[in-house]
C-alpha cells in the first residue's frame, strides 16, 4: 500500500491548524479522546458552540471512568473526585448540544473534519494542557474513511435518530421505557434543544424531562406526549401483526 502524505505536528503547532480546521467545518466533527478536562473544555468552547449554531453535527466519543460502574460508598476519595469532575464535564459538553457516546476503556485520540481531514497520534485533544505530544494531519477521504469504520466512529447515537424514520418498541416493557427514553434524548439533542428550550415548548418542567432521559416518571402518558409533540414525534399504536403492513402504508405515503 502506498503511503498516504501528512503533516506532523507537536503540541505547540497542533492547536493553531487543528483551530483552524475547526473554523471551516462544514457538515461533521468527530473527535474521539479518552480524557476531558475543564481547562481545555473551555478553550474549545467558542468553536466547538460555533460549530453547533451554523448547524454542524459534532460528536465526540469519550471513556467512562471505571469508579462509575461501582456503588458511591465503595469509592476512594480520588475516585469520588474523579466521578464529580466526571459528571461536571459531561453537563459542559451536553450543554453546548454536543452528541455524546461513552465508552468504557476507550483509549483512541482521533478527530475527523468533514470526513476528509484525520489527525491522529498522542495528545488528548479535550484534555491537553502541557504535555509533550505527537500528532499527524492527513487530507484524505480514505484515511479519514478507514478510521471511522475500524473503531466505529459512524455509530453516534444521535446521528442514527436523525437518520431513523421510525421508532418500533419493545414487548419488554422495562425495556421499551428505555428505548422511549433514550429517543427522546436523542431527538432533543439532535435538534440541538437544551432541556430549558424543551420544556419551554412543551409545557414540561425541564427538570421532569431530564428525568424522563432517565427513565424516571414514565408512567404518567400526557407529560410524555406533550414532550413528543414539541420534538414533532408522534406515537403511533398496532397490532403486532398490522406493524409491517403499517411501515409500508406509511412509506407509501411519504413517497407520494
Amino acid at each position: 500500500m502506498v503511503a498516504t502524505e501528512s503533516d506532523i505536528f507537536n503540541e505547540e503547532s497542533f492547536w493553531p491548524t487543528f483551530l483552524n480546521d475547526l473554523k471551516y467545518a462544514n457538515t461533521s466533527v468527530i473527535i474521539s479522546c479518552p480524557f476531558v478536562r475543564r481547562w481545555r473544555l473551555g478553550r474549545l468552547a467558542p468553536e466547538i458552540k460555533e460549530l453547533v449554531r451554523k448547524g454542524c453535527s459534532v460528536c465526540f466519543f469519550i471513556q467512562t471512568p471505571s469508579s462509575i460502574r461501582k456503588e458511591k460508598g465503595a469509592l476512594s476519595p480520588d475516585e469520588e473526585t474523579e466521578l464529580y469532575n466526571y459528571e461536571r464535564d459531561i453537563e459542559i459538553i451536553e450543554s453546548w448540544s454536543v452528541h455524546l457516546t461513552k465508552r468504557p476503556k476507550a483509549h483512541q485520540k482521533f478527530a475527523v473534519i468533514d470526513g476528509r481531514k484525520l489527525w491522529e497520534g498522542s495528545l488528548n485533544i479535550l484534555s491537553h494542557r502541557d504535555s509533550v505530544e505527537h500528532m499527524r494531519r492527513f487530507e484524505s477521504v480514505f484515511e479519514a474513511q478507514r478510521i471511522i469504520k475500524f473503531h466505529d466512529l459512524g455509530s453516534c447515537e444521535v446521528c442514527a435518530t436523525l437518520k431513523a424514520r421510525y421508532f418500533v418498541s419493545s414487548p419488554d416493557a422495562a425495556l421499551q421505557v428505555q428505548m422511549l427514553s433514550r429517543l427522546i434524548q436523542n431527538n432533543r439533542k439532535a435538534r440541538n434543544l437544551s432541556l430549558r428550550r424543551l420544556g419551554t415548548a412543551s409545557g414540561v418542567a425541564f427538570q421532569r424531562i431530564g428525568q424522563m432521559e432517565k427513565t424516571m416518571h414514565m408512567s404518567a402518558l400526557i407529560p410524555v406526549l406533550q414532550v413528543l409533540n414539541a420534538l414533532d414525534l408522534r406515537m403511533v399504536i398496532c397490532q403486532n401483526d398490522d406493524l409491517n403492513s403499517l411501515l409500508k402504508a406509511i412509506d407509501l405515503k411519504n413517497s407520494m
